[in-house]
């Protein structure tokens, strides 16, 4: 799957990624902004061709990628525009041994809200607080911007880490107004 990975950013393709074998109508589309020998860094894109923020994930969990299908070609069509939020996150080109670890400093930085899905299926949205080499402290935050306690995961417990999609947004600016 790398290689491919390797292809298709060179090619800048817009693309479908599947990771939920039991869902298989439930995919991301975007753009791949840098990758790793073991995760993928995406630029999301909404079906109207908005950027709907970015997530990290392993490339293992990936298990089809598509691109150049029809419904693609229908987000293209409509004049994607992308903003570059993630560009302030220094790539050093597009691959780097540390992606996750660069995003991860980044996002500790700027406090920004994240949502985190692990391996077990808990899900949750929160902001960085601690990062060790194994570990990430979390300060979880509700859907209705309230701060609710903080949690600790093992780095390799974590299957997606996203930023800046429409629902961190919002659960943003209401934890910024508490």
């Amino acid at each position: 799957m790398l290689q491919v990975i390797k292809k298709l950013f060179k090619s800048k393709e817009l693309i479908e990624f599947y990771s939920d074998r039991n869902e298989i109508n439930n995919f991301a589309v975007g753009f791949i902004k840098a990758f790793s020998n073991d995760y993928v860094f995406i630029q999301a894109v909404n079906p109207y061709g908005k950027a709907d923020g970015c997530f990290i994930g392993r490339i293992d969990d990936i298990y089809s990628l598509a691109y150049k299908t029809n419904y693609l070609e229908s987000i293209q069509k409509q004049n994607i525009q992308i903003e570059q939020e993630s560009d302030d996150i220094s790539l050093k080109g597009y691959y780097s041994s540390d992606i996750l670890q660069l995003i991860i400093d980044n996002l500790l930085q700027r406090k920004k809200i994240v949502s985190v899905s692990t391996y077990y299926d808990l899900v949750f949205y929160g902001i960085i607080s601690n990062v060790s080499k194994k570990t990430i402290e979390f300060d979880i935050v509700t859907k209705n911007g309230i701060q609710d306690g903080h949690s600790i995961l093992y780095v390799d417990d974590i299957k997606t880490l996203s930023y800046d999609d429409a629902e961190c947004i919002k659960i943003q600016r209401l934890f910024s107004k508490q």
